[in-house]
């Protein structure tokens, strides 16, 4: 999948009522933002950010899923 394909599901999940002519106008100004670094506004870099981290994220994700499991389970034992 293509990152401004990515961009626009990571504001679509922020804002599920955006019209499809608003996810059309995103795309399109994220693909002249891709191709001209100097056009790149803040929502955009922000895109880019989150989905440069997005492993970092999900790591962090299942790491506090383990340690809260962990920690549940040192609670039943009491410990």
């Amino acid at each position: 999948m293509d990152t401004v394909d990515d961009f626009v599901e990571m504001i679509k999940k922020a804002d599920p009522e955006m019209s499809r002519q608003m996810k059309s106008h995103y795309k399109k100004k994220f693909i002249g933002m891709r191709e001209d670094e100097t056009k790149q506004n803040l929502l955009y870099k922000m895109c880019l950010k989150m989905y440069e981290m997005e492993d970092d994220l999900n790591w962090y994700k299942e790491n506090l899923k383990i340690v809260k499991e962990a920690n549940a389970e040192l609670k039943r034992q009491k410990i």
